[in-house]
């Protein structure tokens, strides 16, 4: 493949397709027998079928399409069309079915192994295909999966990514590496050589989220600067940037209040933006904004920030009746009162938020720092 493949809309803000059907099996109990894993494929059709009804999004008219070619909207292109498409590229790949096997294994956190039920790994894949096409169809005819009305995303052409996904499996597999953060071990060089098959032979998109979901599965805690690399992957295939964060353990840097490098605005001028005629300016609106990390930031940041704004209010000279006029003035906030009341409860939310997400250590200049934990996905 040499050129890009058509626009498509980016309609998923999680993993999809086999990796995203394996992180289900990962999450739930080991099914009893084939019936009950077949079930959760369709589960889990079901489950987008309920997130993403088709029709709730508007299209364009057909003359529209016609000179265009593909409609606004992806709704009618349901998660058994991604799933197929997956289980396509690697029952007719070149790879061996042990290969395949060790894939999904690891993938799937050695939840369900198709030979222990006496199938092969690519019979597994043709069981999983049979059930997505008795699902029923989503697909309108005429209709193609269209580019993003936002982001007008275009596919990479494979050969433009397989490289640098190639590149990062083989590092963790690779002395040079050196030792990844604890706790989890990384998956088997075996497995490790078979998602690197799977990038290079396959597709260098579903290499990399089976290689992301091992990883996630065996529980590796891969540092910052790897993290940034997936995303920038991710966001060259078009992924959201929650494909890369949920389930992934990161090792953090510390939390750095002193960083202006975020993509929107930020702290309590941000939270002012989001006060408006009908808000309500409870606990959970707070909550919402102290909990607004963007991608790539150490988790807490936000609440951090906002924290020291609201203290450096709290503790600034100013009168009652200007502080109150500042926060009323900039938020637009019908609503009256004591500005200082109203900044306390906004840092007794971010010390809630921080006592969740980052115990308090002192640097050496006594300033407060952060070291972060990320919860796990449940």
């Amino acid at each position: 493949m040499t050129g890009r493949q058509e626009p498509y809309y980016v309609d998923y803000d999680g993993d999809f397709g086999l990796s995203g059907l394996a992180e289900a099996f990962a999450l739930s109990p080991a099914p009893e027998n084939t019936g009950a894993a077949l079930g959760l494929v369709m589960a889990k059709l079901d489950a987008y079928d309920r997130e993403c009804p088709v029709g709730s999004v508007d299209h364009l008219s057909a003359d529209e399409r016609s000179i265009l070619g593909y409609d606004t909207s992806h709704d009618e292109w349901g998660y058994a069309d991604e799933l197929r498409e997956d289980v396509r590229r690697l029952v007719e790949s070149p790879l061996a079915d042990d290969a395949i096997r060790a894939v999904w294994q690891a993938a799937a956190g050695g939840v369900w192994d198709p030979a222990a039920h006496g199938m092969s790994a690519r019979d597994w894949l043709r069981r999983i295909d049979e059930t997505c096409a008795a699902h029923p169809p989503r697909k309108i005819p005429g209709r193609r999966p269209a580019p993003s009305s936002w982001w007008g995303a275009w596919r990479p052409a494979a050969d433009e990514v397989r490289d640098d996904v190639v590149a990062e499996i083989r590092s963790c597999r690779e002395p040079s590496a050196g030792p990844f953060p604890s706790p989890g071990p990384l998956p088997s060089p075996d497995t490790l050589s078979a998602l690197e098959e799977v990038a290079a032979r396959v597709h260098p998109d579903l290499g990399f989220r089976l290689f992301l979901r091992a990883l996630k599965a065996c529980s590796v805690r891969i540092d910052k600067e790897r993290y940034d690399r997936f995303q920038a992957l991710g966001d060259r295939f078009g992924h959201h940037a929650f494909l890369i964060d949920t389930g992934l353990d990161v090792a953090w840097p510390p939390i750095d209040t002193a960083r202006r490098d975020a993509v929107w605005d930020f702290g309590l001028s941000c939270l002012a933006g989001q006060a408006h005629q009908d808000w309500r300016g409870s606990r959970e609106d707070i909550r919402s904004a102290a909990e607004g990390d963007d991608v790539g930031q150490t988790p807490g940041s936000a609440a951090a920030v906002l924290l020291e704004d609201a203290l450096r209010l709290l503790r600034s000279a100013l009168p009652d009746a200007a502080v109150s006029a500042l926060w009323y003035g900039a938020s637009a906030w019908p609503r009256s009162g004591d500005g200082r009341d109203w900044l306390r409860l906004i840092a007794d939310v971010c010390r809630e938020r921080l006592g969740e997400v980052v115990p308090p250590v002192q640097t050496r200049r006594g300033a407060r720092s952060y070291r972060t934990r990320r919860p796990r996905a449940a």
